[in-house]
């Protein structure tokens, strides 16, 4: 037994877990065009919410918030990860992309923003602003919500 349950249940809820993950997931990857911090958290919550260790994806938008990539930038530890803010710029560069918005995750739960990321997010705006590109948000996914820098005023 676990949990009150029988073996075969828990087992039961726990596809229907992954499944109901699965087709969040695949829902998400449909989307073609972002119009809010929302849209974002839905796009990454089930891609990346899950691990236990961080992640950190670049989501390269045109000026009319079309996708044009999701990129993987960096997959760290349960601490935290290492993100090159000029690898980063350098792919919005290549993709011809006007605007970009950061999402990484935070295993321990906790859905605010560490020294450590207020100064990444100030690294990549820094350098993305030298090429007109415009960092729109840095967003954190936790268990026990979602950080957005724009929405906490941190990002002009």
């Amino acid at each position: 037994m676990i949990g009150g349950l029988g073996l075969q249940r828990a087992r039961l809820l726990a596809a229907c877990t992954e499944l109901g993950r699965r087709l969040a997931l695949a829902r998400a990857e449909e989307a073609d065009v972002v119009a809010t911090s929302d849209d974002v958290v839905r796009l990454f919550r089930p891609r990346i919410e899950h691990l236990a260790y961080e992640e950190c994806w670049a989501l390269y938008l045109t000026s009319s918030n079309r996708i044009i990539e999701r990129q993987r930038v960096s997959q760290g530890g349960v601490q935290g990860t290492v993100v090159d803010h000029r690898l980063v710029v350098k792919r919005a560069l290549e993709l011809l992309a006007t605007q970009l918005i950061l999402v990484h995750n935070h295993p321990s739960g906790a859905a605010e923003a560490s020294p450590q990321d207020r100064a990444l997010t100030e690294r990549v705006a820094r350098a993305a602003a030298l090429f007109d590109i415009r960092l729109l948000d840095h967003l954190i996914l936790a268990r026990e919500g979602d950080f957005s820098f724009r929405r906490a005023g941190l990002l002009e």
